[in-house]
């Protein structure tokens, strides 16, 4: 009996036995890729949704309209301007213990213009972003849930490691992240908050 391509039986019975095998290991891979990423759905979540910085830079903000705001805080000249210049209607507040007592001039000062303050919340070590990051997260959510929408992080103030956690923060929440640049006069030994520009670092949505 002539088989096609003039090929043996024998030939055809290896193929066909292989393509089974082949689609048996196919089907067993996609169910493994399936049972995976059921196990692994909140880790794969994250890396689909990771941020691709997809506009990163100094840019002047010449129209601050941020509803809330948080900051991380270690002197109060920088974020009072803050607040008095975008006004938003929230601001959450993080210190650390050497910087509680600035938080709490802060809030005063925001709720004297008329601003809700969520917190200070007080991370146990600076040194830590996690500690940041988490208090950011939470005051972020916090201010989703009371219905703000358009919400930016500051992270001039406090430690690096602070606003490393509160960018982390502000990167996985998508929302703004900013930073003022001034200069500094060194015979009131303070930033000259009259050369103070305010710079969004990152804008993920």
């Amino acid at each position: 009996m002539q088989t096609l391509f003039g090929w043996s039986e024998q030939t055809w019975l290896y193929l066909d036995h292989s393509g089974i095998l082949l689609g048996n290991l196919l089907g067993f891979s996609t169910l493994g890729l399936a049972i995976f990423g059921f196990l692994k759905r909140d880790n794969l979540r994250r890396w689909l949704s990771r941020n691709r910085f997809p506009e990163v830079g100094g840019v002047d903000v010449a129209d601050p309209c941020w509803q809330g705001m948080v900051f991380t805080v270690s002197h109060a000249d920088t974020p009072r301007w803050v607040m008095e210049r975008c006004q938003p209607q929230q601001v959450g507040l993080i210190a650390s213990a050497q910087s509680r007592s600035v938080a709490d001039e802060l809030a005063a000062h925001a709720r004297s213009l008329g601003i809700q303050v969520l917190g200070p919340l007080e991370v146990a070590d600076a040194d830590d972003p996690a500690a940041t990051r988490w208090a950011a997260t939470e005051l972020l959510r916090q201010m989703v849930k009371s219905g703000a929408d358009l919400l930016a992080v500051d992270l001039t103030g406090g430690k690096t490691p602070m606003s490393l956690g509160a960018f982390m923060a502000a990167e996985e929440q998508g929302v703004d992240s900013l930073y003022v640049t001034t200069a500094y006069d060194y015979a009131l030994r303070k930033p000259d908050m009259r050369s103070a520009r305010l710079i969004r670092i990152s804008h993920p949505r």
